[in-house]
């Protein structure tokens, strides 16, 4: 694939953000914000790797990378203990804090360029890593549980390569290519690009990026103790959807939330028919599905007309 370097990428000024493939999105930061950011990453560096607990960040070709990670204490814990690690029984963030103040002006930037970010999701695990010299993280497609949508700021310059997961999905061909990163500058996996594409990371010197896992904020809602909500048919909700017809276990391949429409109520469960899409998502067929799946309120993420995130859906008829 021919290379599209950030010089294509539409200035600030015009547009922060756009897509150049499905799902994937690159944000250019006002040249002093983005400058002050890095800043505020390399001084939060120069204390962390004295006083911090740190981890080998094992996925690089030079292991040249180590890695710091963080969660808001105020985010129900159970819920992403359960996410995060069930993906991987060798993340433990538990004993982790809150993210570090360097990553306020990030999130500002971030939120300015994409303002669904902050409508429709919220930081649920930030990853800071620190790579001493050239290095390259290797080819993979993040796990259910990690992240609705993440997004990557860098210090350097770095190429970020995209290839389809070879699982013969829908559109592989659109989630393909290299693409240059400039420095101070983000990248946004989300929708396809976040599900069934690899990407990977390479850099030809020193270099620290933030990764920011944003979780939708109907999904976040389920980690908070409330009555099941009243539904009625016809309604159209969004629901986590169950391992198996009737069960309150998730499936391990559909880690967040999607659209349904609500079919019939028994007691304390209900028949949903979820919304089709030809990238993400379950299956467009009746699923009984306990209440305690059913988020008792959503932002309308898969209703906004305005949304360049994630995936879109098909009501089903």
């Amino acid at each position: 694939m021919a290379k599209r370097p950030a010089s294509e990428m539409a200035a600030p000024s015009e547009k922060r953000s756009r897509a150049v493939v499905a799902g994937l999105h690159f944000v250019e930061l006002p040249g002093a914000e983005g400058v002050a950011i890095a800043d505020d990453v390399r001084a939060f560096l120069a204390v962390a790797r004295t006083e911090h607990l740190v981890e080998l960040f094992t996925g690089t070709s030079s292991q040249r990378t180590i890695m710091y990670q963080f969660r808001d204490d105020d985010l129900p814990r159970a819920l992403l203990d359960c996410e995060q690690c069930s993906a991987d029984a060798s993340t433990d963030l538990g004993g982790r804090g809150p993210p570090p103040a360097c990553v306020d002006r990030l999130l500002a930037g971030l939120y300015a360029a994409l303002p669904e970010l902050k409508r429709h999701y919220r930081v649920g695990w930030v990853q800071i890593n620190d790579s001493s010299g050239p290095d390259a993280i290797r080819a993979h497609v993040d796990r259910p549980g990690w992240g609705d949508v993440i997004c990557a700021f860098t210090t350097a310059d770095c190429a970020l390569v995209l290839k389809s997961d070879g699982l013969g999905r829908v559109c592989a061909a659109n989630r393909a290519g290299t693409f240059e990163v400039p420095a101070n500058s983000l990248y946004v996996l989300s929708g396809a690009s976040r599900t069934s594409a690899t990407h990977a990371v390479a850099f030809k010197g020193p270099r620290a990026s933030v990764v920011l896992r944003f979780y939708l904020r109907d999904l976040l809602s389920l980690g908070v103790a409330r009555s099941p909500p009243r539904l009625v048919k016809g309604d159209i909700v969004t629901a986590r959807y169950p391992m198996n017809q009737g069960e309150a276990k998730i499936h391990p391949d559909y880690r967040s939330v999607y659209p349904a429409r609500v079919e019939d109520v028994n007691g304390d469960k209900a028949t949903l028919v979820f919304f089709a899409s030809a990238v993400e998502g379950p299956a467009a067929a009746p699923v009984i599905t306990p209440l305690a799946l059913v988020c008792a309120w959503s932002t309308g993420w898969h209703l906004d007309d305005h949304a360049v995130l994630g995936v879109r859906y098909r009501v089903p008829r």
